[in-house]
């Protein structure tokens, strides 16, 4: 395996399958967001759990995160609307 690092990356992922990322249903982007995830992975990763456990977790915390955006973005609306 020589060459340049995206053709060393690609041989790996042919050879050993997926990311951890990729399982745990995170995008990769150059963002705050993913990228905060993708510590959050990494530190779970790190636990000595086994490692479908880490990614489940990583992957629940995700969506509870999501769960709380959504509900402070209601509540937000309804303080403007005084919908309450």
């Amino acid at each position: 395996m020589t060459g340049r690092p995206e053709s060393i990356v690609s041989e790996l992922l042919v050879r050993h399958g997926r990311l951890y990322a990729e399982d745990a249903g995170i995008r990769l982007t150059d963002r705050p967001g993913p990228l905060y995830q993708l510590l959050v992975l990494a530190m779970l990763l790190s636990v000595p759990i086994p490692a479908e456990t880490a990614v489940a977790a990583a992957n629940s915390s995700r969506a509870a995160a999501t769960a709380v955006s959504a509900g402070i973005g209601t509540l937000s609306s309804m303080a403007k609307t005084r919908s309450w």
